[in-house]
């Protein structure tokens, strides 16, 4: 298969632990041509032709794990798959890019699915299964916000499309609720923010699940450490098997369907003290951590739904 991967400069990606990189060594390994292009180089063309300037990758072993040939303008249609691998932010630039890739011809295979990807923001697509939930709080409005952190005490806020950690803070006081919020809200104005109860599991772990076509295929504990209650791996936290308790396997199996039904075939989900924390769709991470702990690809499953599905 041809196979174009949207995403960062690979240049700037860390070996040690980045998941594009599992899916493109696993990708060359089955014989598949690799691509990379720049999102922001996207166009439709006045013919109607979605394209891009692609670049043939050829990977290796090594410190320098790729080399790229002289980038040429191609019409996406000629691919057979497309990856959206880009970090967030999920901002007008990443929407503009799902339009696009929406407008190709439905041989053309986008994962995750572009419709999905504008639908279902981490922090937001949770709230269709709030049973499965921590109290949320999705808001600007400082009342509201007073009102939560009234009748929950210990509240965690984060803006609402960071990713990585970034910006979370614990707030435990009436003061530390004000400055915390306000320093939020001016950073991301006119966008509220997210308020969620405290669960005192986190102190401890979190847990990344992966899923592959709505099954789960590993999952581990990210260990925070020192007094930082973020456990990102990128942040310093720690990765440690675990299997999963029936409450977290039974909100993983309340997901399944949904999944499927929105074309979400490589998702992470986070859980805390059994709670459903984030859907991560838009470029989740995990494969490569899980396959340092265990020796098993999920990169290999994932690729393996896809050629079945060719």
């Amino acid at each position: 298969m041809k196979i174009a991967f949207q995403m960062d400069d690979p240049a700037g990606f860390n070996r040690a632990t980045d998941s594009t990189m599992c899916l493109i060594y696993e990708a060359a390994a089955r014989g598949h041509e690799i691509f990379y292009y720049d999102a922001k180089m996207l166009t439709h063309r006045a013919d109607g032709r979605v394209g891009t300037p692609l670049a043939a990758m050829h990977v290796q072993a090594g410190e320098v794990w790729f080399q790229l040939s002289p980038a040429v303008w191609t019409d996406l249609s000629s691919m057979d798959v497309v990856w959206v691998r880009q970090d967030p932010p999920f901002d007008m630039a990443y929407m503009t890019a799902t339009y696009l890739l929406g407008m190709l011809p439905a041989h053309v295979r986008v994962f995750n699915r572009p419709q999905a990807l504008r639908d279902h923001a981490e922090k937001l697509s949770p709230l269709q299964f709030l049973e499965w939930m921590p109290p949320t709080l999705i808001s600007a409005d400082m009342q509201e916000i007073e009102v939560f952190f009234e009748t929950h005490k210990a509240v965690v806020l984060k803006p609402l499309y960071s990713f990585g950690g970034r910006g979370i803070v614990l707030v435990e006081s009436a003061e530390a609720l004000h400055k915390e919020a306000k320093e939020i809200l001016e950073n991301q104005p006119n966008i509220p923010l997210v308020a969620q109860t405290f669960i005192p599991e986190v102190r401890t772990r979190e847990l990344r699940v992966l899923l592959v076509n709505g099954e789960v295929e590993g999952a581990f504990a990210r260990i925070p450490q020192g007094d930082d209650i973020r456990s990102n791996l990128r942040l310093g936290g720690r990765a440690e098997l675990i299997a999963l308790n029936p409450r977290e396997r039974a909100v993983c199996a309340a997901l399944k369907d949904w999944l499927q039904a929105e074309g979400l075939l490589f998702v992470g989900l986070d859980l805390i003290g059994g709670y459903l924390n984030e859907i991560n769709i838009t470029s989740p991470t995990g494969l490569k951590t899980y396959e340092d702990l265990t020796g098993v690809s999920v990169a290999a499953k994932i690729w393996d739904v896809i050629e079945r599905q060719a």
